[in-house]
């Protein structure tokens, strides 16, 4: 997935299109942590956004309300024109929900079986 989305930053960005990559960098189960930290960098095909998140339950990795109300002001502030949701673990649940309140187009490319199963790979251990 990581060198697909690579690829489609390189070829967004040498067609004059503004691109920010937001990832998941580290998770935290501390009660006491904030629902999301951010750390911004910029690579040559993109902005990177890297974010920490507070995961302490299974549900949190999908339906996370501070997450949505962070990913909802980010989208409020930067208004893109589109969003590609290429995993739904951790982040893609609350940003669809944050875009679809705003009404901001999105589509989502499947790479693994997340939205279906909490493993992935609809294997059992």
């Amino acid at each position: 997935m990581e060198q697909y989305t690579h690829r489609l930053a390189r070829w967004l960005n040498g067609r004059q299109h503004t691109v920010t990559v937001a990832a998941a960098d580290d998770l935290r189960r501390e009660a006491s942590a904030p629902a999301v930290s951010v750390v911004q960098s910029h690579a040559p095909e993109a902005a990177v956004i890297g974010l920490t998140l507070r995961h302490d339950t299974l549900r949190a990795t999908y339906d996370a309300p501070e997450v949505e109300a962070w990913w909802h002001a980010w989208l409020q502030e930067h208004r893109p024109d589109v969003i590609h949701v290429q995993s739904g673990y951790l982040t893609g649940g609350p940003l669809l929900a944050a875009a679809a309140s705003l009404s901001i187009p999105t589509f989502v490319t499947l790479h693994d079986y997340w939205f279906i199963c909490a493993r992935f790979t609809l294997q059992h251990p």
